[in-house]
């Protein structure tokens, strides 16, 4: 945990770094210190409202300051950009802060607002990473309304105090800044506008060439080729190997087995080596009788451990746990058909909080049946087909021979029940507590019961005496009749169904177990035509998936209609917000893209980040059809306006990008095993972020001059149309 957390802050402490430094090269070193500023600010009043709700200083709570370090300056980027454009007009310091703060209100405040409600479907997702990403709106909502705060009131009364004087120029520094800055307005002038008035000159072109590309995302996604996994494996320094026998073994047979186990663990130690601290399994251990310290005891059962040299300690990363995994399991070769061997990394808790459940674990439930079995066996044959599957097993119970007293009449005539004769024969065999002895610090039971050799024998049941209620003791066989029956040796129940478990175990942490078990529906179905009494459930990391899926779907339906809602009031139109809302479904390719570009295979944490890039990506939107419409309203025609405010606005929107990119850089690359759970979230909201820039700069402007020409289009179409009858006068 220590780790994590230095892993942690080490990023955030890198990424508020480079922030400042992007700041300061492209912006007026006084501005951009001033920006800087409400970093500190947001993130103290922040803090305090932590442990308001209870928020510790954990991995999660640091990662959500890590995701806020490049979006807390967006509203301060944005003020500071509008105050010092009026600056170099000339205006007094003291009315340019005012009227440049004035002017970005509300984008300001609705883009923060906007950011928010992205975050807050975050807290409706249950299961493992429900956990786990429940914390980050708790963080990210206090420190953006301390930003928000901060650029409205404290921000402007800094700026006041700029002055536009040539002093600064003489700084060294300030060379390398002027050259920065110069170089980006070169590139608006030279590069970008030109580009816009292309752009928007074949704007129907550009459109049709964004849904193009749109599409093909989504059909590499839909098709599989980046994969998919429901929880990011975490490489933890330990794994361990559970045996599980059928129940007729004896103890010796268990202990043959995982010495097998445990001689391929010791193999290992020679074979996995860091150059400079030894031996990576550090070491073993095992528990014969038990398939998980703390479990009830079944001779059949056992468990290995394997400890790992923790990432920390390595002087190289070494082979990861699937690698030890897997070859742990080729050392200990084939097993018996009837035993089930499950090797994994961490453990994942079923909905009872009491039974593991493997990745891909599914429950027939229904009345015990031969049929029912049979369907378990041909369905452990369809997960061996499958290529990721490393492992599939079923937890058939063999039967064995069951002794079943029943009374006989004689027995109900002497008033024996069913439930005293049960009794007194499990006394006999199984015994009696008599009291209870105190050694030191431990309590020993005392038992009465028959002798071994008499409970090792059937015999001893044709000899026994039954007590009957009047105190008189007769034979066992007048009173019960004692037949031997096949049965399991034990029932499993949940939801008040009998249950057999299936499942396997995936060959590494990349296979898409959800994608599996959507190609195996059909087939279960197959399998259960005819048997309406039998269902499949699936359990695991593949229920917890569906159950994500389904609130994602809710969650995000929620959150445009709220981004909807909040973007129509400060416009006052119905339609406009659905042009800003467009950016969203691009920066969803950004993030796939920047998956494929990272080689990180998407998970659910990468559709928790493509939630928040939502509320993020719209803010560039809102900033620029903002001034688009100001300039309208002034007098200006539509085209020239959105010429205008894309090079005016091309510089606040490409440092609020850059700066929420950066902030996430030193977690995206770091190599760290700790880091690895938290990259899927944070390469969706970078790399989404990013590509909605560029989605913002061009695709919008194209989409308000298509829309103004539809809109003159239909004038035109209903004054031809009416053009015939303008003429005609009523009688």
């Amino acid at each position: 945990m220590q780790s994590r957390l230095e892993t942690m802050a080490s990023s955030l402490l890198q990424g508020g770094l480079l922030v400042m430094v992007v700041l300061g090269l492209f912006l007026r070193p006084q501005l951009a210190f001033w920006v800087v500023v409400g970093i500190p600010v947001s993130f103290a009043g922040g803090i305090v409202v932590m442990q308001l709700f209870g928020i510790s200083a954990n991995m999660m709570s640091l990662f959500g300051f890590i995701i806020v370090i490049g979006v807390v300056v967006d509203d301060a980027i944005v003020t500071g950009e509008s105050v010092y454009t009026r600056l170099q007009r000339g205006t007094n310091p003291l009315d340019a802060a005012i009227s440049g703060t004035r002017a970005v209100t509300v984008p300001v405040t609705f883009g923060i607002l906007t950011t928010i409600v992205a975050f807050l479907p975050l807290l409706f997702f249950e299961g493992m990473t429900g956990n786990f990403a429940r914390q980050i709106p708790f963080v990210v909502t206090p420190v953006l309304l301390f930003s928000l705060v901060e650029s409205k009131l404290i921000l402007p009364a800094h700026l006041k105090h700029v002055r536009m004087t040539t002093r600064w120029m003489r700084n060294p520094l300030s060379v390398i800044q002027r050259g920065a800055a110069s170089g980006l307005q070169c590139l608006i002038d030279k590069v970008y506008s030109p580009a816009l008035k292309v752009v928007v000159s074949h704007r129907i072109s550009v459109i049709a060439a964004f849904i193009c590309m749109a599409l093909l995302m989504l059909g590499y996604f839909a098709g599989g080729r980046l994969g998919y996994v429901s929880i990011p494996s975490v490489e933890r320094p330990e794994i361990f190997a559970t045996l599980k026998l059928p129940e007729h073994v004896s103890k010796e047979t268990t202990r043959i087995y995982t010495d097998r186990i445990t001689a391929a663990a010791e193999q290992m130690r020679s074979e996995y080596t860091d150059p400079e601290n030894g031996a990576i399994v550090t070491n073993h251990w095992r528990l014969l009788g038990t398939d998980y310290p703390g479990r009830p005891y079944n001779k059949a059962y056992s468990v290995v451990f394997l400890g790992l040299m923790p990432s920390g300690l390595r002087s190289e990363a070494g082979p990861s746990n699937d690698v030890v995994m897997k070859r742990w399991r080729e050392l200990i070769g084939e097993l018996p058909a009837n035993a089930t061997l499950k090797i994994r990394t961490q453990k994942t808790r079923g909905d009872d909080g009491e039974k593991d459940t493997d990745p891909l674990e599914m429950e027939l439930r229904g009345p015990n049946s031969e049929m029912k079995q049979e369907i378990a066996r041909k369905t452990e044959e369809l997960l061996e087909g499958y290529d990721g599957i490393a492992n599939a097993w079923v937890n058939q119970r063999a039967n064995q021979t069951e002794v079943e007293l029943s009374l006989t009449p004689r027995g109900t005539e002497l008033g024996i029940t069913q439930q005293a004769l049960a009794y007194q024969v499990r006394r006999a065999f199984y015994g009696e507590e008599a009291q209870r002895v105190l050694r030191g610090h431990e309590e020993y039971r005392v038992m009465v019961r028959l002798p071994k050799k008499q409970r090792e024998t059937f015999n001893t049941l044709e000899k026994m005496k039954i007590r009957t209620p009047g105190g008189a003791e007769v034979p066992l066989f007048t009173v019960a009749r004692i037949d031997f029956v096949q049965a399991p040796t034990y029932i499993e129940r949940n939801d008040k169904a009998e249950v057999i478990r299936i499942g396997g175990e995936p060959t590494d942490r990349t296979v898409d177990l959800v994608r599996i078990a959507d190609s195996l529906k059909p087939q279960l179905r197959q399998l259960l035509r005819g048997s309406e009494d039998l269902q499949f459930v699936f359990k695991g990391a593949v229920a917890e998936a569906e159950e994500t899926k389904k609130r994602l779907i809710i969650g995000s339906i929620a959150m445009m209609f709220a981004l909807f809602a909040l973007l129509a009031i400060p416009f006052q139109s119905i339609l406009q917000p659905l042009y800003i809302l467009a950016v969203v479904p691009f920066g969803v390719i950004g993030a796939l893209l920047g998956h494929m570009i990272m080689g990180v295979t998407p998970s659910d944490l990468s559709l928790f980040g493509i939630i928040a890039m939502a509320g993020v990506v719209v803010n560039d939107s809102l900033v620029m059809v903002d001034d688009i419409n100001q300039r309208v309203r002034g007098g200006t025609p539509l085209r020239e306006a959105v010429l205008q405010s894309g090079r005016l606005r091309f510089r606040p929107i490409f440092l609020t990008s850059l700066t929420t990119f950066v902030g996430l850089m030193p977690l995206m690359f770091d190599n760290s095993l700790q880091a690895q759970f938290l990259i899927p979230m944070a390469v969706s909201l970078a790399y989404g972020v990013l590509f909605a820039t560029g989605i913002t700069l061009l695709l919008i402007p194209c989409v308000l001059v298509v829309a103004d020409d539809i809109r003159v289009g239909w004038r035109r179409f209903v004054a031809w149309y009416r053009k015939p009858f303008s003429g005609i006068t009523k009688p």
